[in-house]
């Protein structure tokens, strides 16, 4: 796996918000293009600042379903790096959004929890074709396949949305695999996949071929597990 200084971002991958997008903003703004990989928050009034064909977001558990603004992503598929030249990969991302929200009973509905923060069957089955179909190099989701949990928390849910990445992930192994949910920048190549957990409000740039920055950039301190 090739790792360099990132002088100029062309793409950005950014972990959870949780609201605070005055800090989220400036982690994106002097690259081409960004992923924020969920969780981005309930109000995003503050996203006008950002170009929503270049700065896109993945919604999570704690994202508000009912006003997803354009620089929302869909439930699944393929997204392309723009003008990406990259090396040894496709340069096709493929994206799952959506978690398990263990703070449930402490949300209101429709306020700051909502029930489409998972995906529902008939959606996980079609993302699960769709994923055997493509055979992607690489995979960004909010959350994380069940065989990852050990390594990212201690409270491990195996959630509908981990087994059904874990489904995916057991027909096809990616070369790379980003994800956020657990707070916590955390990184590992197992059985030949790169697998990265970003913290929130850590940034992970890559240049134009796709190659991955040294260092994440920005991040809070994770949780005490």
């Amino acid at each position: 796996m090739s790792w360099m200084p990132m002088h100029h971002p062309w793409l950005t991958l950014v972990g959870d918000v949780h609201s605070n997008v005055a800090d989220y903003v400036p982690l994106v703004q002097e690259s081409d293009y960004s992923i924020q990989l969920g969780d981005l928050g309930f109000d995003y009034s503050l996203l006008d600042q950002l170009d929503p064909a270049r700065h896109r977001f993945l919604p999570g558990n704690h994202d508000n379903y009912a006003a997803l603004p354009p620089h929302a992503l869909g439930d699944y598929g393929v997204w392309k790096v723009p003008d990406a030249e990259p090396e040894g990969l496709s340069g096709e991302i493929f994206l799952v959004r959506g978690a398990f929200s263990i703070d449930r009973s402490s949300r209101t509905e429709n306020v700051d929890w909502f029930a489409q923060e998972e995906l529902s069957d008939e959606q996980i089955a079609q993302a699960i074709a769709f994923y055997a179909e493509v055979k992607p190099d690489s995979v960004v989701s909010h959350d994380c396949p069940t065989s990852l949990l050990p390594y990212v928390t201690n409270y491990r849910p195996n959630a509908r949305t981990n087994q059904s990445l874990q489904k995916m992930l057991d027909i096809h192994r990616p070369k790379r695999w980003f994800f956020a949910h657990h707070h916590f920048t955390w990184g590992k190549e197992i059985d030949g996949t790169l697998f990265m957990c970003l913290g929130e409000l850590a940034a992970l740039d890559m240049d134009r071929k796709l190659i991955l920055a040294a260092n994440t950039r920005g991040g809070r301190p994770p949780p005490i597990l």
